[in-house]
């Protein structure tokens, strides 16, 4: 499984070296946009595991594109890259929401350590390990356990599930989920109606687990994630829902 990585610069040289760079390593798949509207349609379509983002854009910057990812509960590590090399720049870019900050020019060898340390601390590192409440999932053997207990689900089920660990606590949105199980194209015959539901179920000694993602409207959004590992009983007894 891939570490999806989004670099979002409009200088083409650099985004061609940190491409050609970081597709180096093993396991990551990078992928590039020169805007900050490209950027935020690529990340409406398609899971990245990390973002690089230059602060200054064409069409706007990226503390601002950075503030209204994280108001969309995106969770994914952002790396920001810039000239500016103020303390006060720096402070304004790390409150914004990104997670680390580097001064251009920088190394490339530089850049692909920090990126390393955000996988590893974010839980995307491909060797390692998502974890949610009592669930765990082994992204390298894509194991699911919960609490030692062995559950298997079928490709499309692993696909939703890292996709919901990964953002986990944030928010996912329907459309967001689409995107992850159909490329952002759904069949027709897939659109669900007002009311649809799905549920992931556990093995028969775990029938009381669900994960319960509902469908909502387009322009709602809900926490499928706080959902995982809850018992199925909780919910006609007043527990939580999206």
């Amino acid at each position: 499984m891939s570490i999806r990585i989004l670099v979002v610069d409009d200088n083409p040289d650099i985004l061609a070296n940190v491409r050609d760079f970081l597709s180096m390593k093993d396991g990551w798949a990078p992928e590039t946009a020169s805007t900050g509207l490209e950027a935020l349609e690529r990340i409406d379509r398609s899971t990245f595991d990390l973002v690089i983002l230059d602060v200054g854009l064409p069409d706007t910057d990226g503390m601002t594109l950075t503030r209204r990812l994280r108001a969309s509960g995106f969770t994914a590590p952002i790396l920001m890259l810039t000239a500016r090399d103020t303390i006060d720049d720096r402070v304004e870019g790390l409150t914004s929401g990104a997670d680390d900050y580097l001064i251009k020019p920088f190394s490339l060898r530089e850049l692909a350590a920090r990126v390393e340390a955000l996988l590893r601390r974010s839980g995307a590192n491909p060797a390692g390990h998502l974890t949610a409440g009592p669930l765990s999932l082994d992204l390298k053997t894509l194991r699911v356990e919960r609490e030692g207990r062995d559950i298997r689900l079928n490709p499309t089920c692993l696909q939703l599930l890292r996709e919901l660990m990964q953002q986990s606590p944030g928010i996912v949105s329907r459309r967001r989920l689409e995107a992850v199980l159909w490329q952002g194209e759904p069949p027709a015959s897939a659109q669900p109606g007002p009311a649809h539901h799905a549920e992931l179920r556990a093995p028969r000694h775990l029938r009381g687990w669900v994960l319960r993602i509902r469908a909502l409207p387009v322009d709602r959004i809900h926490r499928a994630a706080a959902h995982l590992g809850h018992p199925q009983g909780r919910g006609r007894q007043g527990g939580r829902h999206a």
